[in-house]
């Protein structure tokens, strides 16, 4: 793959960010998935998809974190959730 044989600091900012916004789109498809099971009257369906969606937006804050906290994005966000 192209992007992997890019080692500057900017291919892989590129890579980090490419990655945070699979895991984004995965947690949107599961929270979608969620609603339609829901919507059928599936419950056990819905609560495992329910679990997956929390386990992806796990994975896709502690993707963000280091990032945020680097670049200050941390603090600002903080206060906008006040």
């Amino acid at each position: 793959m192209l992007l992997n044989k890019d080692t500057r600091a900017e291919g892989r900012r590129r890579v980090a960010r490419i990655q945070r916004q699979l895991l984004l789109m995965e947690v949107e498809r599961k929270i979608m998935q969620l609603e339609s099971f829901k919507y059928q009257g599936q419950e056990k369906a819905a609560e495992c998809m329910f679990g997956l969606a929390l386990y992806n937006l796990d994975r896709l804050f502690y993707a963000v974190e280091g990032h945020a906290r680097a670049t200050d994005e941390w603090i600002k966000f903080l206060c906008l959730s006040s």
